[in-house]
């Protein structure tokens, strides 16, 4: 608790933001969850959820910039309290985490030659993967939801997931959802734009058969 308030604060102080200590704190929370068990923390009379704990871990790793492993903690927590209040939040955060970490490979990666690029591409793959279930399960969670600007956004980060990992289809298709439901939008007009984009060279591959 010490290193979390001076991490983070605790509502009446602002937290350092040490590094170091926000690593502890982490440490310690990783820690307390894969040791305990929930029906012990009641037993003991402790007051807090083992939900509570994951949630405070992945916000920790958020703060950190450890991106892939954040995407895993908010998934994680998710998954220890899918109806809680919380969820839409963390499904939303799992999402940016898993799409700051695959922005950061491919900034990598532009940089490599082309045959070692490919090679980590395909090493990669799950990363893209897990980005694309991250996004998935917090459109559908939040489709029920007023329209949002988080929303729309995921919804175009989708079809702009598919289209760099090389599923040229799929984004044509979430592209050109996107700028139908979010025509008046500047994220619409983007989504027209990247739909043209993508479907040029497929129209080219079906006149060339």
């Amino acid at each position: 608790q010490a290193w979390m308030r001076e991490a983070v604060g605790d509502g009446k102080s602002k937290g350092t933001g040490d590094q170091r200590t926000l690593h502890l704190a982490e440490r310690m929370l990783h820690n307390a969850i894969a040791s305990f068990r929930q029906e012990q923390l009641n037993g003991w009379g402790i007051c807090t959820s083992l939900a509570d704990v994951a949630y405070a871990r992945a916000d920790l790793l958020k703060r950190q910039g450890y991106w892939t492993a954040c995407g895993a903690a908010f998934e994680y927590a998710l998954a220890a309290d899918p109806r809680g209040e919380r969820g839409q939040r963390a499904a939303h955060s799992a999402v940016t985490c898993r799409q700051q970490a695959w922005t950061k490979q491919q900034q990598t990666l532009d940089k490599l030659p082309k045959e070692r690029r490919m090679e980590l591409v395909l090493q990669h793959t799950n990363d893209w993967k897990g980005l694309l279930r991250a996004q998935q399960r917090y459109l559908c969670m939040a489709r029920d939801q007023p329209p949002s600007d988080d929303y729309a956004d995921a919804a175009f980060a989708r079809a702009s997931a598919f289209h760099s990992g090389g599923s040229l289809w799929e984004a044509a298709i979430a592209f050109r959802a996107v700028a139908y439901d979010y025509r008046q939008l500047r994220v619409g007009i983007s989504a027209a734009e990247q739909y043209a984009s993508v479907m040029e060279p497929l129209a080219l591959d079906d006149n060339c058969r």
